[in-house]
């Protein structure tokens, strides 16, 4: 027989190979075994109230008991009657507020139109209309830098390619009326001239119809 120390540890000396029964007695009274054989390490289990141990030249220090206090019966009785389960409430989900997506109008701005430019020539640089890189539609101005008319590209039925104004003439073929104040200076000055020299033949007649 034997007891154990303050750490609860206990060792048989002087035994003999052979069969043994470790009995656990004389427990604290406040205290039981707990389930014997839990897991798989043997050293660290509890074995139980009642142990079977063979001793064949070697010491067995695996065999313990595991004890817990008692729970006290009156104890649990009162904490079961006082211990209410707890009030769950349900949870209070409110729905989602979803505003409807505000979209604006599309901003759409008028295309860009480019008229194209008609190419405006002086009468003595008219282009070929025969040359395929000729613009197909000009303008004639003249020295004074006065337009003179449009002409637009048109094929003759002889095959011909000339320019021919809004009014069908082609160019080149009759004298281009010229617009503005083109009238010769020279011209005034010798109309000025014939006026003095008439107005003086007047006056010569009239005063020797005078005088006789």
């Amino acid at each position: 027989m034997t007891t154990t120390d303050s750490n609860g540890k206990y060792v048989f000396t002087g035994l003999d190979n052979g069969d043994y029964v470790v009995v656990f007695n004389e427990l604290p009274g406040d205290y039981k075994a707990t389930t014997s054989n839990v897991g798989s390490d043997d050293a660290v289990d509890s074995d139980g109230l009642v142990v079977y141990v063979t001793i064949n030249n070697a010491d067995d220090m695996t065999i313990d008991l595991g004890l817990v206090i008692k729970a006290d019966p009156k104890k649990s009785k009162k904490e079961k009657k006082t211990t209410e389960p707890p009030t769950t409430e349900p949870p209070t989900t409110e729905p989602p507020t979803t505003e409807p997506p505000t979209t604006e109008p599309p901003t759409t701005e008028p295309p860009t139109t480019t008229e194209p430019t008609v190419p405006t020539y002086k009468i003595d640089e008219i282009p070929d209309p025969k040359d395929p890189n000729s613009p197909d539609e000009i303008i004639i101005i003249g020295a004074d830098g006065n337009p003179l008319g449009a002409y637009k590209k048109h094929t003759l039925p002889n095959g011909d390619v000339v320019y021919i104004s809004e009014a069908g003439v082609p160019l080149g073929t009759t004298s281009v009326v010229k617009t503005g104040n083109d009238f010769p200076q020279y011209l005034l000055i010798v109309i000025a001239l014939l006026a003095l020299v008439g107005l003086f033949i007047i006056r010569r007649a009239y005063r020797k119809q005078y005088n006789d």
